[in-house]
């Protein structure tokens, strides 16, 4: 093996001087056989990443573990912040671009990303110099990557078309490209540290475009048809293409500006376990199913003759097939042979050749290899404060969440520039265990005391739009608030019908016993003259005890106000009085004329008002009295002004006659 030939790491140990014709002995089989060129080992590392059934489980959950949901908290505008999540989830599937990135990423060492900007392709034909939308060209031809069609204006074919794009600003073609790590090369300035990014289009690629399909072409810039014009690799701009490299040790030569990949040293016991898979297979297949073997035995008492020596074999071949023939056909049928017969059973011994155990370690070799725990792939792993290997796999992770973060930002600047989204840039949720439940009972005892705020605490958990979550609580605030609100009004209305019911009543018996009152009292008038003095006495004498009553009644008042007027300027400095009916009564109609407006609704309770407010302040409710006397003739409810009617009389008859109205009776 000449040093040309070596491999990628058989160059390091080919022995020197006298042992350069004995092989190394840090050499085996699969290393030998591993290729000088990192990049030639990516279709292996792609067979490994999607077949292997340890590897592919790892590379897929490490590719999507990491992801978070996105926080938009960040852009202070409403519809900007919507318009932006909808660009960022639904136009552009950052998730999912994201997902794909870090596939990459793991498989290969290095992801390579860009944002592509919809264009519309202009021609120009160089004979009349018409400028034609390439929308309205129905049939052309590509040759040596120019446009070849007949001119719609001056019909010319012969000449190519002069071509070029004008970039659109539609949000909802705007994608997110995943560039093949085959057809990238990353030249590395040693000094600087700046890369430069270099595509070659690969021979598939190549095909497609010079297939002349419309929709292929119509999609392939025009700087990428310009090189491959000239035959000349791409060179992207500075700040134009997004790589993530999965930096490990240096490496020497061209290999320095390429990441490591994870699976990188799976390769050696992957194809170890290949061996042992195939020898499984091999054995599995050829001796898991018995073969029978059935043969003339000598004599059954130790007879030294061959039982063919007198028995031609061909024949008793066929009588044996037959007998077991007939014994297929019938279990019970009892067979016959001339000799006796042997029989021996070859094979079915798969399970003894059996390799699983061997290819277990295998698998166990590979995980350690790539730094994932078991419980990864069997779906168990559960956080603890005694799970190192989960948390320190957690750790490992992070470097691919900081990746992401820096994805989503420049993402965002690259769209920002164009459609002018602002500088705010969405951020990823802070990347954790899905079940680090400690940490939330710490974030929800840090809520109870006022120290956090609670929307932090759902949005670091749960992936809700918490300001959708508010409105839906308002709405439902505001649906309580109704139905209870339309529960009062029909108690409230219901209340108001049985008093109704209950004043007529009481109001109709009323007039029926003073009807009867009156007539048994001109009855007794017409029998005994004497009867109508004694009656005319009698109401005389209720008059003055009526009036002394109320004299009584206004000094007890009078006293009453006093004290409640020392009582509450002694607790005016401490403690708030407690809302009666008047005071609620005031602070709703805020002055004396819509104090009696409130008091002439019909579902009012007068008496009791008015009773608070002669209790409260006497200045007060005369000005009330007066007032509602000047204007009883708007009082529509008879029941309303007898009431208010009565209660002055008893009270304050003096305002009745001051006003001019007399003292009902």
């Amino acid at each position: 093996m000449t040093t040309s030939e070596a491999s990628l790491y058989s160059d390091l140990f080919l022995p020197q001087g006298a042992l350069a014709s004995s092989p190394s002995p840090f050499l085996d089989l699969s290393t030998t056989r591993i290729p000088h060129n990192l990049k030639r080992l990516y279709p292996l590392l792609e067979w490994f990443g999607k077949m292997d059934n340890t590897i592919s489980p790892v590379v897929y959950k490490t590719s999507i573990y990491p992801i978070m949901p996105l926080d938009y908290t960040s852009i202070d505008d409403k519809d900007l912040r919507v318009f932006t999540k909808t660009f960022m989830e639904k136009y552009l599937k950052i998730r999912t671009f994201l997902m794909r990135m870090n596939s990459d990423y793991n498989v290969y060492g290095d992801a390579f990303g860009s944002v592509f900007f919809p264009f519309k392709r202009m021609f120009r034909c160089v004979a009349c110099s018409k400028t034609i939308p390439a929308d309205s060209v129905v049939d052309y031809h590509l040759k040596k990557y120019e446009f070849y069609f007949k001119c719609p204006h001056c019909h010319d074919r012969s000449k190519a078309k002069k071509y070029w794009d004008m970039y659109v600003r539609n949000p909802k073609k705007v994608s997110l490209l995943l560039w093949r790590p085959h057809d990238m090369r990353v030249v590395q300035n040693p000094f600087t540290g700046e890369c430069q990014y270099i595509y070659t289009p690969s021979s598939h690629t190549k095909k497609l475009v010079n297939s002349m399909d419309k929709f292929i072409l119509d999609g392939v810039p025009e700087i990428i048809l310009r090189s491959l014009r000239e035959n000349r690799p791409f060179v992207f701009a500075p700040g134009k293409i997004f790589h993530m490299s999965r930096t490990f040790v240096s490496s020497s030569g061209e290999e320095s500006a390429y990441g490591f990949p994870m699976i990188l040293p799976c390769i050696l016991p992957g194809y170890l376990k290949r061996v042992y898979d195939k020898a499984t297979e091999v054995s599995g297949v050829m001796r898991s199913s018995p073969a029978h073997v059935v043969f003339p035995e000598s004599s059954a008492r130790g007879g030294e003759g061959a039982p063919l020596i007198n028995v031609d074999g061909n024949l008793w071949q066929q009588k044996m097939r037959q007998e077991f023939i007939k014994q297929r056909r019938d279990p019970g049928y009892v067979m016959f042979s001339p000799t006796p017969v042997g029989q021996q059973v070859l094979f079915a011994d798969a399970k003894q050749l059996n390799y699983t155990d061997e290819a277990k370690a295998q698998d166990e070799r590979m995980l350690m290899g790539m730094g994932a725990p078991r419980e990864l792939i069997q779906g168990s792993s559960q956080y603890t404060a005694a799970s190192v290997a989960l948390r320190i796999f957690e750790l490992q992770l992070e470097k691919t969440y900081n990746f992401d973060c820096d994805a989503i930002e420049w993402v965002f600047e690259q769209i920002s520039s164009v459609f002018y989204l602002g500088a705010n840039s969405p951020k990823m949720r802070r990347f954790k265990m899905a079940d680090d439940l400690q940490l939330l009972q710490m974030q929800l005892q840090a809520v109870a005391n006022g120290d956090m705020s609670i929307q932090r605490v759902w949005n670091g958990v749960i992936p809700i739009d918490w300001d959708r979550e508010r409105e839906l609580i308002k709405e439902e605030d505001r649906e309580k608030f109704d139905t209870q609100k339309a529960r009062q009004v029909m108690e409230g209305r219901s209340q108001i019908t049985l008093q109704d019911m209950f004043a007529k009543a009481e109001a109709k018996s009323s007039v029926q016993a003073q009807t009867a009152a009156a007539r048994e009292i001109t009855r007794m008038q017409k029998q005994s003259p004497e009867f109508s003095g004694t009656i005319q006495q009698q109401q005389s004498l209720e008059q003055q005890q009526m009036m002394a009553q109320q004299m009584q009644l206004l000094k007890e008042q009078t006293e009453l106000k006093a004290q409640q007027q020392d009582r509450l300027t002694a607790e005016s400095e401490s403690v708030a009085p407690e809302n009666t009916p008047a005071d609620e009564t005031l602070d709703e109609a805020g002055a004396v004329n819509k104090l009696v407006t409130t008091l002439n609704k019909e579902n009012s309770d007068p008496v009791s008002v008015l009773n608070s407010i002669m209790q409260k302040d006497w200045n007060l409710y005369e000005k009330v009295v007066r007032a509602m006397l000047r204007s009883q003739s708007k009082i529509q409810n008879p029941r309303v002004l007898e009431e208010i009617m009565n209660f002055i009389g008893q009270n304050s008859p003096h305002l009745l006659q001051e006003v001019g109205v007399g003292i009902p009776k």
